[in-house]
């Protein structure tokens, strides 16, 4: 009996540490999130052998959407790479990472129309597959 116990320890042991080294690989569905300028966010994302596709609307202040925005970019679990075209032309990138399965965390970057350079903490949560 000890022999048996002794052979599954090891065995457990293994699959406890491959649980906890485990990527989250599913980027797929709809995410919420608000910047440092309280900008509010809310997308739809589609992914396909890497490639991330998706559309959402911003809020910049009150309970309407301010306008919309197209997403494209990458995904390399855990990385993850968009570039957010708003309707008016600016251009955003996001660097971040698949923190969990229902968060998502990263740098938003931009010029503004002045020419300023801001860099700008973002946090993403999904809301639905």
């Amino acid at each position: 009996m000890a022999s048996a116990i002794e052979g599954i320890v090891p065995l457990l042991l293994a699959l406890v540490l491959a649980a906890c080294g485990r990527t989250v690989s599913d980027i797929e569905g709809e995410w919420q999130g608000q910047d440092q300028s309280a900008v509010q966010f809310e997308m739809s994302l589609s992914e396909d052998g890497g490639a991330v596709s998706g559309a959402g609307t911003y809020n910049i202040s009150g309970p309407r959407p301010t306008g919309t925005f197209q997403v494209r970019g990458t995904f390399r679990p855990p990385s993850v790479a968009l570039l957010f075209t708003y309707d008016n032309g600016t251009r955003a990138t996001f660097n971040g990472t698949l923190e969990t399965s229902s968060r998502l965390g990263g740098r938003k970057t931009y010029t503004t129309r002045s020419g300023e350079v801001r860099s700008e903490t973002i946090m993403f949560f999904r809301i639905a597959r």
